[in-house]
């Protein structure tokens, strides 16, 4: 299966906001977290259905997520419809509940993709943007949070790919 650009940058997005949920399991259980097993997980949405469903109440340009994806950052940082897309996408693969807890089985589905030596490079990246989220945005709406988050993912990765730290990704 060949997956448009669109759907690549989501899937990008995607694993790393729910990698720092499987990374800290038992901490995501106390706090932010729920446990489904998967026995009890049965339907998974593919993720270009969700892509799809998102950009039909949340529209974003390809040439967006192509901006995001190379410097982190959307062209308009004041808009909300791009950030909310990521938010919405989340909740649609059902990674993030609607009072934002995340589901660890259905990151895990999610994560597949990426192979297990990938998420070393990951861990700390992901813990240091969890606290800057934390700490820069804790008042923040759920979509801003979502965008913070995942800006400070792909910078850093960016920044470690340009200093030769993670060779690939």
């Amino acid at each position: 299966m060949v997956l448009s650009f669109k759907t690549s940058c989501i899937l990008i997005i995607v694993n790393i906001i729910c990698c720092y949920q499987l990374i800290n399991c038992e901490d995501a259980l106390n706090t932010n977290a729920s446990m489904v097993s998967s026995s009890e997980v049965v339907n998974r949405i593919p993720l270009q259905q969700a892509v799809d469903t998102c950009n039909s109440t949340y529209k974003i340009d390809e040439a967006w997520l192509k901006e995001f994806n190379n410097s982190g950052s959307f062209p308009d940082e004041f808009k909300t419809e791009p950030k909310c897309f990521v938010n919405c996408v989340l909740k649609e693969c059902g990674i993030e509940s609607e009072d934002q807890k995340f589901d660890i089985a259905s990151s895990d589905f999610y994560l597949s993709s990426l192979r297990s030596e990938r998420l070393g490079d990951m861990i700390d990246v992901i813990k240091r943007c969890i606290k800057h989220t934390d700490e820069e945005e804790s008042g923040a709406d759920k979509c801003e949070r979502s965008y913070v988050y995942a800006k400070c993912v792909v910078e850093e990765l960016s920044r470690r790919f340009r200093s030769g730290i993670i060779a690939e990704l």
